[in-house]
């Protein structure tokens, strides 16, 4: 879609419609993320847009993004992520519905880190974990490490395997889960594959304990 379809009058508060901002999130690095009331597993989403593109006269900034692109473990939300934003820059935010009505704007030619009112700002919740399995070791090749939060529902689930060591060239493995919630707790269960019996390093610790203490 070309981002000058998207020339329409600006919209000061959020469209009660799906598409609807329920949350916007400036992360540091030049990282801002949406949340959108928009299911990404629904059909009508399937066609949907969000578009970022910088006002200067070459839009040097411009990303593209779909439902597949959603990084949140909610259910019914559509979390997007766009990196890379120069803070020099202004900003227009456009989504296009697709099938189920015209494009609208969220926010036009607004400066960095001023797309609302009232911005979240918050660092990255991550969490990193290191384990003294040697990732070099063929008999670790099939490890997997789960982090999942302990709600009814359990809305959260990230599964990383030796590959996704982020300390290459040592005898350790260390994982790095993303996007976790502050409200949730979690436990973290190792599955060593292989017919081996998977077990739990911790169970049932809040976001609050993980973030003092290491495993």
């Amino acid at each position: 879609m070309n981002k000058l379809s998207i020339k329409l009058p600006l919209t000061e508060t959020i469209p009660a419609k799906p598409g609807d901002v329920l949350n916007i999130i400036v992360r540091s690095q030049g990282t801002l993320e949406v949340v959108f009331a928009i299911d990404p597993e629904s059909a009508e989403s399937q066609d949907d847009k969000f578009i970022l593109y910088s006002t200067d006269d070459e839009n040097t900034y411009y990303q593209e993004k779909t439902p597949l692109d959603n990084i949140s473990n909610g259910k019914g939300t559509t979390k997007i992520r766009f990196n890379g934003l120069p803070k020099e820059l202004n900003y227009s935010l456009g989504v296009d519905p697709g099938k189920e009505g015209d494009p609208y704007l969220i926010f036009e030619n607004k400066p960095y880190g001023s797309w609302c009112e009232n911005p979240v700002t918050e660092m990255t919740t991550e969490f990193k974990v290191k384990f003294h399995i040697d990732p070099n070791k063929g008999e670790n090749a099939n490890n997997r490490f789960i982090l999942f939060s302990t709600d009814t529902a359990k809305s959260y689930h990230q599964e990383k395997t030796i590959k996704d060591d982020v300390t290459a060239g040592d005898d350790v493995t260390e994982i790095v889960f993303s996007d976790l919630n502050r409200d949730l707790c979690y436990s973290l269960q190792v599955d060593p594959g292989d017919k081996r019996k998977p077990y739990l390093v911790f169970e049932n610790r809040t976001y609050a304990d993980l973030s003092k203490k290491s495993v």
